[in-house]
């Protein structure tokens, strides 16, 4: 599920300060739409290394 709603981002950022990027791990296909990042999870744990 990815945050869009404004009061729930504002929560957020209250809580865990500013959001820089929203970036969605999951095993589809690496992408993007708007300002979303969508990763593969392996690819990701990959560029951890």
């Amino acid at each position: 599920m990815v945050v869009v709603d404004p009061e729930k981002l504002a929560a957020t950022e209250f809580r865990h300060g500013p959001i820089r990027k929203r970036c969605v791990i999951y095993r589809g296909e690496n992408g993007q739409d708007g300002d979303i990042l969508y990763r593969n999870v392996e690819d990701y744990l990959k560029s951890l290394v």
